[in-house]
């Protein structure tokens, strides 16, 4: 089965998985807490740094009257619902510890939605992929249903069956995709229960189908199919009642990536280029006419379009240091304004809004508090403190997160983060420190100024900690972005070290106490900085981390269904270079392994469903063969995203220990 374009490293609804189970959430009918409005603080340890976030995925019902929030300790998770009115609890779902709650949204006043995933293995497929499923969940009732179950003639193995695409209020239904189970399954859409959780086809799909649009009262707008064998592009509209060929294109990849609904119903809203995000443009649904840019910053990539559950646009996300909203409303507009303003110093983002536009629910993050929830009267301008996600990390634990650019040999200026050590607040106190360089994943990514849990554990502890937004990063501007086309481990990674040695000549940190560390792509970028520049770093550790890119690149070709999209992909990631990659190996940090000087630590997730594993015990192996010093870490049971609470603490205890003994605390 062909695999979304719209996610190269991961299953999405477009994969043939097996379901998630039925019985992932026991209803727990009653449940006493103390979550809002305030929390008692304790004094952080390595397990507050690592733990989820006590409080997370808060959501807001359409009427304001309600929150919901996926509730956290010792690895037990709660789904907890909120009056505001009567100021208590008023429901909970206990969650299983192997199964991960990622989201909850309300569907209506009276119905919540639960996405949940858990790692899982399948027949005839190399390796262990996040199956995704979700639930209904009946406040008046207490009772809840697993969506698309028990639907006729749907394929038994399949995942990313939590994607709705809609809802119909009035009547409790709302609009999903799923594969049929036919001999080439077609990517159907079902209307579906949320009180039974059964659903029935609603819509033909084919089998390069990607994609659904539906109104709010329930009619579909358009569908999108995208064919990687004819390398052609197509969105249909239903405008008219009937199917009709609005738009296609020949491309290898699909440069049109679809968001959003438009709030009058005759436009899908989408940003041009599925990397470069620099504007938002309007597919007209009578006749494929596409529109000027209707939202555009200059520098500034669009981080999303924010949604509603029907998809309909409510703002538009701007990236960079630190977040900026663009609404349609002039009033919403002027008030956001007045709010980012107080909040200058942290990132602001948009969690939900009532069906009024009156009251928003947003969570801070950053040099005020870690993580701190709010719901804002747009019309009054009133903020109103709920919550907050890490009560025993309080601002005194903090250390300071500063947003600054240096520059790179070529002259291109790189922005980038510095997490501060916590117990360095003056001048004096800033110089000759022992710096953790901590390169972003992706690299299609960037860093911000926010509470990052890594970095902060690693400035609590006493280092300082830089994160390069190294060429390539999204987030400030295409031009930027695309500056790393073909540069993985070239000015990519020259970047990074330029970063090093402008802190050692500004006499921030020491040139004798500088470890390398990342995750995913960021685990690559510590590889390499120990392959090309060994004499720069005195540690260096790599997280899910790829070692040998010739050799992922055929493992993700194998895995899907060698997809024509995937490898125009990687074409296009390394300047359009031949399909076999074998210039790969130059800048592939398995091959020099006699190169490294450093202790190094290599850790993986055994359910990673992103870098396959053999990555790091490859890297691993190579680094004994050259009689170097490395240890490798297995962590079991975790994903590629370090999702879960335990596995987070066990890697920090690794950390600590590592670097403990190779680049200690003077």
């Amino acid at each position: 089965m062909p695999v979304s374009y719209r996610s190269l490293f991961s299953l999405t609804r477009s994969a043939i998985q097996p379901a998630i189970p039925k019985r992932l959430l026991m209803v727990v009918l009653t449940w006493v807490t103390c979550c809002l409005p305030g929390l008692v603080a304790a004094t952080p340890t390595l397990e507050d740094f690592g733990s989820q976030p006590f409080i997370r995925n808060m959501a807001i019902s359409p009427d304001g009257t309600r929150y919901a929030w996926i509730q956290e300790k010792d690895n037990k998770k709660v789904m907890i619902v909120y009056d505001a009115k009567k100021k208590e609890p008023i429901a909970g779902l206990k969650i299983k510890e192997d199964i991960k709650a990622r989201d909850v949204e309300f569907a209506s006043d009276d119905y919540l939605i639960i996405d949940a995933s858990q790692a899982r293995t399948v027949y005839g497929v190399a390796g262990r992929f996040e199956h995704s499923a979700a639930f209904s969940y009946q406040l008046e009732n207490k009772k809840f249903k697993r969506l698309l179950a028990d639907t006729d003639n749907l394929h038994p193995n399949q995942s990313g069956l939590g994607f709705i695409v809609g809802i119909h209020k009035e009547t409790d239904f709302v609009y999903m995709p799923a594969f049929d189970d036919s001999t080439t399954p077609h990517l159907n859409l079902y209307k579906v229960s949320l009180k039974t959780g059964k659903g029935k086809i609603f819509g033909l799909g084919s089998t390069t189908t990607t994609d659904w649009f539906v109104s709010s009262d329930g009619k579909i707008l358009a569908r999108e199919d995208f064919d990687p064998e004819k390398e052609k592009h197509t969105f249909y509209s239903y405008a008219s009642g009937k199917k009709k060929e609005i738009y296609s294109y020949q491309t290898k990849i699909p440069k049109i990536s679809v968001q959003a609904v438009a709030r009058d119903e005759k436009h899908l809203l989408f940003i041009k280029g599925a990397t470069k995000n620099e504007s938002v443009h309007a597919l007209n649904l009578e006749d494929g006419s596409i529109s000027h840019a209707i939202f555009h910053q200059e520098n500034k990539d669009i981080d999303h379009l924010i949604t509603d559950i029907n998809r309909k646009l409510v703002a538009v996300k701007y990236s960079g240091f630190l977040p900026t909203y663009e609404f349609s409303e002039d009033e919403v507009q002027a008030a956001f304004g007045t709010l980012m303003q107080k909040f200058s110093s942290s990132s602001v983002d948009l969690l939900g809004k009532t069906d009024d536009n009156q009251l928003f629910l947003i969570r801070t993050s950053g040099n005020t508090e870690p993580e701190a929830f709010y719901s804002f009267d747009a019309k009054k301008k009133q903020l109103f403190y709920l919550t907050k996600g890490y009560p025993s990390i309080t601002l005194e634990d903090l250390g300071q997160v500063t947003a600054f650019k240096y520059t790179a040999r070529d002259g291109l200026k790189i922005p980038a983060v510095l997490t501060w050590p916590q117990s360095k607040s003056t001048k004096s106190d800033r110089q000759n420190l022992p710096l953790i360089v901590l390169p972003h994943g992706g690299p299609d990514a960037y860093d911000s100024v926010s509470f990052d849990w890594l970095s902060q554990f690693l400035a609590h502890k006493g280092y300082a900690v830089l994160q390069p937004n190294f060429r390539g990063s999204t987030g400030f501007g295409v031009a930027f972005h695309n500056a790393g086309i073909g540069k993985w481990g070239k000015e990519m990674q020259d970047d990074i070290t330029d970063g090093v040695h402008y802190l050692v000549k500004k006499g921030i940190a020491d040139e004798r106490k500088v470890c390398i560390m990342g995750s995913s792509y960021g685990g690559y970028a510590a590889l390499a900085g120990a392959a090309f520049t060994p004499e720069l770093y005195r540690c260096v550790i790599s997280i899910n981390g790829v070692s040998d890119i010739h050799a992922e690149i055929r493992s993700d070709i194998r895995r899907y269904e060698k997809e024509g999209w995937l490898i125009n992909h990687w074409e296009n990631v390394f300047d359009k270079e031949k399909a076999d990659f074998k210039q790969l190996n130059e800048v592939s940090p398995y091959y020099y392994a006699d190169r490294f000087q450093s202790p190094t630590l290599i850790v993986y997730s055994k359910d990673d469903s992103v870098v396959i594993p053999q990555q790091s015990r490859k890297m691993h192996k190579a680094l004994k063969k050259a009689n170097k010093e490395s240890t490798l870490v297995a962590l079991k049971g975790e994903d590629h995203w370090m999702s879960t609470s335990p596995m987070r603490i066990e890697l920090l205890r690794t950390l600590e220990a590592f670097l403990n003994e190779h680049n200690p605390i003077p």
